[in-house]
């Protein structure tokens, strides 16, 4: 499960998110299909592949990184970073996860 602010979670399903980068461990692996979710509880609103994985420092972003989290520049990107986490220090390692949308995985026979 990957968890996203609901904002985010209109992004996705808009088709305009396609990266999110993270603090902490990795927990992802290449190739997996996620849940999407607004929180534990929720339903999932959509079901994500991840299709890369790298760590970077937050400040490597680029504009056109931005515009892959939904957003036009990274200045506006790095203040929504930042009201999330509570800093958005520049140095800072974070997990960079790209994915795509895919279908909701059937259930075996």
């Amino acid at each position: 499960m990957i968890l996203f602010k609901q904002y985010h979670a209109d992004l996705i399903l808009a088709g305009t998110k396609t990266q999110t980068r993270r603090k902490g461990k990795k927990r992802w692996t290449l190739g997996k299909v996620y849940q999407a979710k607004v929180s534990y509880m929720a339903k999932p609103f959509a079901w994500l592949k991840v299709t890369a994985i790298w760590q970077e420092r937050l400040g490597a972003m680029t504009d056109e990184d931005a515009v892959a989290e939904g957003y036009t520049r990274r200045a506006h990107y790095f203040n929504v970073f930042e009201s999330i986490y509570g800093d958005a220090d520049m140095q800072q390692l974070v997990w960079v996860l790209v994915f795509k949308r895919v279908p909701a995985p059937q259930p075996a026979p």
